[in-house]
């Protein structure tokens, strides 16, 4: 769970490179973090968003784990992933402009 945040932006770049059919390993500026910057984000702000979702990230995955069974836990935990995944799309972080 410590890299989680940059997990889940590799993950949601990858999705984005894959669904604007691009190479799925070539650089550009479609990161989570890039994106915060070209909606105007500060470099300090950007990193206080990362920290902050980080910091949340560890705190759900601590105590779920430690209220649940490892089977109940690995369930929510990814019915949690999905929800992050649903609602950074709906902030349009996993389409491009385009798409």
């Amino acid at each position: 769970s410590l890299m989680g945040v940059f997990a889940i932006d590799f993950g949601v770049t990858l999705i984005r490179r894959r669904l604007d059919r691009r190479p799925l390993f070539e650089g550009d500026r479609s990161h989570v973090y890039d994106q915060l910057r070209d909606r105007g984000l500060t470099v300090p702000q950007v990193v206080l968003v990362a920290a902050t979702a980080q910091a949340l990230l560890v705190a759900v995955v601590l105590v779920t784990e430690a209220l649940l069974s490892s089977e109940v836990a690995f369930a929510v935990l990814a019915v949690a992933l999905g929800g992050v995944l649903f609602a950074l799309g709906r902030a349009g972080f996993v389409l491009s402009e385009g798409g």
